[in-house]
């Protein structure tokens, strides 16, 4: 009878993986729709060069002042310039949880490819920022194609709640 029900145990755990799925597609699970497929078409660096600026929609929401109460609260005071030589100018928070501090900084910035197994290619930029001659640090945004445009992104808390911080390029 044990080996029986271990058996059983051990078809049954082979299934979780489909039933994971299913689950997510009837809740709208975000961990596979918005981390997840790119579409076909790889994201190139040449599509990132030039000035990027919160989206207001952002500000709207009310991330901005109610839950991540950031210290600018103008989308234009939000600004990451990336130019075609690898460097950057950097005017925003360093990351967008509640402790995330503003920060201008020149840097240097790499678009990135990390593969999951679950979600497929993910594509964000990574920064290397030096504000002063003894401080560095890092920062990164995840970059997606959205209704025809690239836009770069990050979530603050469960992504699974929709709440996140989206760039677009001015």
């Amino acid at each position: 009878m044990f080996s029986y029900s271990k058996s059983r145990l051990f078809r049954a755990m082979g299934l979780l993986p489909l039933f994971f799925s299913i689950i997510c597609i009837f809740a709208n699970c975000s961990y596979l729709a918005i981390s997840g497929s790119q579409g076909d078409i790889p994201i190139q660096a040449e599509e990132l060069y030039g000035i990027w600026t919160l989206n207001r929609s952002t500000l709207d929401r009310g991330f901005g002042t109610a839950i991540l109460k950031i210290e600018k609260t103008e989308s234009a005071e939000h600004t990451i310039e990336l130019r075609n030589d690898g460097t950057c100018t950097y005017s925003t928070h360093t990351f967008f949880d509640p402790g995330g501090s503003y920060v201008r900084s020149e840097g240097s910035w790499s678009l990135k490819k990390d593969v999951k197994e679950l979600v497929g290619e993910t594509w964000y930029v990574e920064f290397d920022l030096r504000p002063n001659s003894y401080d560095v640090f890092g920062s990164s945004f995840y970059v997606k194609r959205q209704n025809g445009r690239v836009v770069m992104y990050d979530f603050f808390g469960d992504p699974d709640l929709q709440q996140f911080v989206e760039f677009e390029r001015r």
